[in-house]
């Protein structure tokens, strides 16, 4: 009964979310084509299927016929987005930073501020 139950909803969901619908249709396509044969016997099936899956399809009156047909149109697909939920683990471990304080100091003794920067001023050779 479970493998039963799993087989059913498994069509479902894959009925629902994909194409597989279209292939209940089918059974249309070969009586279309038995129509098109009728009236045309020496139409074979690539050229039927030719006529009626590339874009060079005339005018001949069966356009809802046409319409039916599997995998002419793709209707409405519906899918269904499955949130996943992962468990990341943080390091929590303190970041110890260590903080470098460089001085420098002119001739005369006094610390410059400046001497980091782009601009520094000129100097005495």
């Amino acid at each position: 009964m479970r493998r039963y139950l799993l087989i059913i909803s498994s069509v479902l969901f894959l009925n629902c979310t994909s194409e597989l619908h279209q292939l209940f249709r089918i059974p249309l396509l070969f009586q279309h084509f038995r129509d098109h044969q009728a009236e045309n016997p020496l139409i074979s099936f690539t050229g039927f299927l030719k006529l009626h899956y590339t874009g060079h399809h005339p005018e001949d009156n069966d356009d809802n016929e046409d319409n039916q047909l599997p995998f002419k149109y793709p209707g409405n697909i519906q899918h269904t987005d499955i949130p996943l939920a992962f468990e990341k683990d943080i390091n929590e471990d303190p970041v110890v930073y260590e903080s470098a304080t460089i001085v420098v100091l002119h001739p005369e003794g006094n610390t410059c501020k400046r001497s980091f920067s782009i601009f520094r001023p000129p100097r005495h050779s």
